[in-house]
């Protein structure tokens, strides 16, 4: 019995000071959160996690003044989802989880590459929650680059004009990307694109429109951290420069 207690005890003793000593070698990561992205830092004391803040942020400033100097348009691609499973009754409660049939899946990844073709890439990608915009966008992405940042926003579902123009106001406020893709249904990408461009077109599933805004130098750049902040004022300010079809 005695040769137990004492082995529990160094036991007890070895964990009191290996435990402090590897917590001290380890990083211990920090969340940081910025807007509704997270990154994830190492252990940083609180002068070294304000540099790190302080660099990123002004890496974004000078690209948002960048942008605006370039006198580039901005790209926005507005994307109907692919060919998908006949409806269930009742509606409501199959609609959500349609999926895309072979014909979707050729429709998705042929619109893709084509929008990669003529030398779009997004920086950013909005996309409907149900599983047939979610997989729309999974195999049209398979022709972009593989780090690009996406959002999956209930609004986007069964949305109005209203919703979706709110969408694209609050997801880009703060945000420098030049080109952005969203993801969605109709009626409402037929109506966002009449709303932007005055234009009707016919939008067949798995077509993408792709529009552009034309940006301004101003005296004020230099303190511009929203590249996107007039680009949804009002109406009839984008243009329509192609419509990508699936077929």
């Amino acid at each position: 019995m005695g040769l137990f207690t004492n082995t529990s005890a160094l036991c007890v003793l070895a964990c009191l000071w290996i435990v402090p000593a590897v917590s001290a070698i380890l990083p211990v990561p920090v969340a940081v959160s910025e807007g509704s992205e997270s990154l994830l830092l190492g252990n940083q004391d609180d002068s070294n996690l304000q540099a790190t803040l302080k660099a990123q942020s002004n890496y974004t400033n000078e690209h948002c003044v960048s942008l605006r100097n370039s006198g580039k348009d901005l790209t926005l691609i507005i994307m109907r989802h692919a060919k998908t499973e006949p409806r269930i009754y009742p509606r409501k409660k199959y609609d959500f989880g349609r999926r895309l049939v072979h014909r979707g899946v050729e429709q998705s990844k042929r619109v893709g590459s084509r929008l990669a073709s003529m030398g779009l890439q997004p920086e950013l990608a909005l996309v409907s929650p149900s599983e047939r915009t979610k997989e729309t966008w999974d195999f049209a992405s398979e022709s972009f680059h593989s780090n690009i940042p996406v959002r999956y926003v209930d609004a986007l579902y069964h949305s109005d004009l209203g919703d979706f123009l709110d969408v694209l106001r609050s997801e880009t406020r703060g945000r420098c990307d030049g080109t952005v893709i969203v993801v969605g249904h109709k009626p409402s990408v037929n109506d966002v694109i009449f709303w932007l461009t005055n234009h009707e077109i016919v939008f067949k599933t798995g077509n993408a429109a792709v529009l552009s805004f034309k940006l301004h130098k101003n005296e004020d750049a230099g303190n511009l951290d929203d590249a996107w902040s007039s680009a949804f004022k009002s109406a009839h300010s984008w243009n329509l420069e192609k419509l990508v079809e699936s077929k």
